[in-house]
This record gives C-alpha cells, sequence and structure tokens, in this order.
C-alpha cells in the first residue's frame, strides 16, 4: 500500500486462501503511518474487492488480544469474533 499523496510506502494488505469461499486477511501498516486512518480505509477497500469481485462468503483474521487498537479496528469494519485463546483472537465477517 502507498499512501495517495506522496507514494510513500504505508504496509502491506493480502488475502491468503482458506478455500474457495473463505479467505484469511492480513494487514501491517508501517509505525509512522499508523493511527492516520489507513487500515481502516484498506480493509473496507479488500472487503469490498474480497465480497463484489471475488464472491468470498466469508474473511477471517488472527489478531494478538493484547492489540487493542488493531481488533478496535477490525470491530469497527464489520469482524464478530468467532473464538479465543490466550494468545490469539479469532475474527470473522461474513458476507450475505
Amino acid at each position: 500500500m502507498v499512501e495517495r499523496a506522496t507514494l510513500e510506502f504505508i504496509g502491506n494488505i493480502e488475502l491468503m486462501d482458506v478455500d474457495e469461499v473463505s479467505k484469511e486477511l492480513g494487514i501491517i501498516i508501517t509505525l509512522d503511518k499508523e493511527n492516520k486512518g489507513y487500515g481502516t480505509e484498506a480493509i473496507l477497500a479488500i472487503l469490498k474487492y474480497a465480497k463484489d469481485e471475488l464472491g468470498l462468503h466469508k474473511v477471517v483474521l488472527r489478531a494478538n488480544p493484547l492489540n487493542k487498537r488493531a481488533i478496535h479496528v477490525y470491530e469497527k469494519c464489520g469482524f464478530s469474533y468467532y473464538n479465543k485463546t490466550s494468545d490469539k483472537v479469532y475474527m470473522q465477517i461474513l458476507f450475505k
């Protein structure tokens, strides 16, 4: 991902194979670009692509439960919990 105005590198976002109708989301934002809304914008864009272009039914992700800021963004983008362990939270978004 790059910033529109400056073309500076922001980070990476990807959909990784789970199966034909589900993918796993991975995202990382560089430290100097955090807290600027780029993560939310990127996640919403890739979710639209996943639903509209790829025809997916579900996108899942794993996160560190201590990363409250990321979890807040995931919830804001529509993800909900489906499992939690001591070292991971598992979230998903189901498309209709």
